[in-house]
């Protein structure tokens, strides 16, 4: 039992780094220095609001859209697609700094045409 609670505590304390590296400067950017304590409050209370819906309507979208993928039996191969899409744009943007125009087309075209699957994709899971 207690080797759960320690892995749960192992996780929130890591995810509270991930927190802090890409929350905490937006949080620190919000200007309140010029409210007053209460009004602090709320303005806190409607950023994390916004944030946790924005953040749960995004996961429920792409949730949906891969259900689709799924129930249409293609997650494997959409898997191992968007796998080597990553794999090519890692290469691109570590190995192939100066690259000819010839490739830097190839990907925006295959950025459009992943983007036009996702819709179709997305259209068929909410029919």
């Amino acid at each position: 039992m207690w080797q759960l609670a320690l892995a749960g505590l192992s996780l929130g304390l890591l995810g509270s780094l991930h927190c802090v590296g890409m929350c905490g400067p937006l949080a620190l950017s919000l200007p309140m220095q010029h409210l007053q304590r209460h009004q602090q409050f709320i303005a806190l209370v409607c950023y994390n609001a916004g944030r946790v819906i924005t953040y749960s309507l995004m996961g429920l979208v792409l949730g949906l859209a891969v259900r689709g993928i799924y129930l249409a039996g293609w997650q494997q191969w959409f898997s191992i697609v968007l796998g080597t899409v990553v794999l090519l744009f890692s290469a691109r943007f570590f190995l192939l700094k100066k690259i000819c125009e010839f490739i830097n087309n190839f990907f925006q075209i295959l950025g459009n045409l992943i983007f036009f699957i996702f819709l179709q994709f997305l259209f068929v899971a909410w029919c």
